[in-house]
């Protein structure tokens, strides 16, 4: 071997070295963080799990779900707008917490803040009541309107401006009370501690025991697929709650460790096990990639910033 070819193997060899030391081996170098900002057991961290495991077989290392809760899934925004840009922490959030939340809140980001690897579902959102509630929304409204006072749980500001819109119309007189999960919307609503509440979809666990009713429908995309045939929100009072569920990250991530996450997302939303697991909740999954997702959420942000 001649002495230019040996030193080009050792640059080739020392570069290497240097590479993997400074973190620039391929993606990742280690365990990945997934926040998921809801309680533990609701819709979001549902989904979460089964494509935090699904990704991991993918990308070759253990993906770890930690739940941080609060403010209708922003302070987990927040929290990962605050982590390194390097892929390592992602977050699975919902899309009202990149767009209508932090305008309600007076929060200082948006969906451009964030780069989008894509959309994994539609929470089925609805108002729902506890067996011993009424059984139609127009019977709910009338017992409200006679009875003022009535307990509503929300999960973020945006599931409170709900009703809030609604109740105007309605003349209804409520008492508002956050909740950080849907989780902790079932046991307070079969308690008997509240009234009435806005589920993002944990409900349809309950509907075949009867312990809960869905009174409303407030997507504006069709029907429920637990229960079809509802009234909606959208032709009632011209409002909805549309949400999805989707993974993201901070907005300067490198384009290589997007590329490689949105390859391990589109496997994990497309797998078996995660179609399973919708089906059981009665969820549809709605796959969109990064730039269609960036693209709509991006809208829905400046149409609400223009409507306000």
């Amino acid at each position: 071997m001649n002495l230019r070819k040996m030193m080009f193997l050792a640059i080739v060899v020392i570069a290497t070295a240097l590479s993997a030391a400074c973190g620039g081996g391929s993606y990742p170098s280690g365990p990945v963080t997934m926040m998921v900002p809801f309680r533990a057991g609701g819709g979001t961290d549902t989904q979460g799990r089964v494509i935090a495991a699904e990704m991991e077989a993918v990308l070759g290392q253990p993906v770890n779900v930690v739940n941080n809760t609060g403010a209708g899934g922003t302070v987990g925004v927040q929290e990962l707008l605050a982590s390194e840009a390097d892929g390592q922490t992602v977050g699975f959030v919902v899309s009202s917490a990149t767009t209508t939340s932090p305008v309600l809140q007076g929060l200082d980001y948006g969906p451009s803040d964030l780069k989008m690897i894509g959309t994994a579902g539609t929470f089925q959102v609805a108002m729902v009541v506890g067996a011993e509630g009424p059984d139609t929304w127009d019977e709910w409204v009338a017992f409200a309107k006679a009875n003022p006072g009535q307990k509503y749980m929300f999960l973020g500001p945006d599931a409170r401006l709900t009703m809030q819109q609604i109740a105007e119309q309605e003349g209804i007189e409520l008492e508002y009370v956050a909740a950080d999960g849907g989780a902790a919307i079932a046991p307070a609503l079969l308690a008997g501690d509240i009234d009435i509440a806005f589920s993002g979809g944990i409900h349809s666990r309950f509907l075949e025991t009867g312990e809960m009713k869905v009174l409303l429908n407030l997507n504006s995309t069709g029907d429920l697929m637990a229960t079809p045939g509802l009234p909606t929100s959208m032709d009632m009072y011209g409002v909805a709650n549309d949400v999805q569920s989707l993974l993201a990250v901070p907005a300067d991530t490198p384009d290589d460790v997007v590329d490689a996450l949105a390859a391990a997302f589109k496997t994990a939303v497309e797998s078996d096990a995660y179609a399973e697991v919708m089906a059981n909740i009665q969820f549809p999954v709605t796959y969109a990639d990064g730039p269609t997702t960036q693209s709509t959420l991006q809208e829905q942000y400046e149409n609400f910033i223009a409507n306000q």
